[in-house]
């Protein structure tokens, strides 16, 4: 069930992209994304929304301050109502992931979370932007953090690739050397 629903939601997705992608914006897209997170973190608050007998104003007002918290573009409006028209409701969360996922595709962009273990500088953040986009041929957004734990060194990781450059990985790649 889980498969099915995941490529329904991918097919709902995909058609929305096809008719509003030239609406959108990388900022919405990035509101998507929080307003995903908060479904996902709250499924089970918001579970009522997959009951017929809820009346469909209670789920439009719900709906409506999830959109107005997180300024959502009201183009999704769209969306939430073909979904309530054909009772499929509950594919709003994963199909807003995969609009998300499926816009940046097509607009060749990827998220890495860099990973250093200081506070880097404007520099060097610029350097590692063009790294990445050099190796990745994509247009890269990123967001940084400190890890301490890395011991001297940096990791640059997307949901696909991972660069990691420190004396941690030396470490475990020797630990991993010497029990072999």
């Amino acid at each position: 069930m889980q498969l099915e629903k995941i490529a329904l939601s991918k097919k709902y997705a995909a058609a929305f992209l096809n008719l509003f992608m030239n609406q959108l914006n990388d900022e919405d897209i990035k509101k998507f994304e929080t307003a995903e997170t908060f479904l996902k973190k709250n499924r089970r608050n918001i579970f009522f929304l997959r009951f017929p007998s809820i009346d469909a104003s209670l789920k439009q007002k719900v709906l409506n301050l999830i959109f107005e918290k997180f300024q959502i573009n009201p183009i999704l409006f769209k969306l939430t109502d073909l979904l309530k028209s054909k009772k499929r409701l509950f594919l709003l969360r994963e199909t807003i992931k995969q609009i998300c996922i499926i816009y940046k595709r097509r607009k060749n962009i990827i998220d890495f979370n860099i990973s250093s273990s200081h506070q880097l500088n404007e520099h060097q953040k610029k350097v590692i932007q063009e790294f990445l986009e050099h190796n990745t041929k994509k247009n890269i957004t990123s967001s940084y953090k400190i890890n301490p734990n890395l011991i001297a060194g940096i990791r640059l990781q997307s949901n696909e690739l991972l660069w990691e450059y420190s004396i941690q990985k030396k470490l475990r790649l020797l630990n991993k050397e010497l029990t072999n």
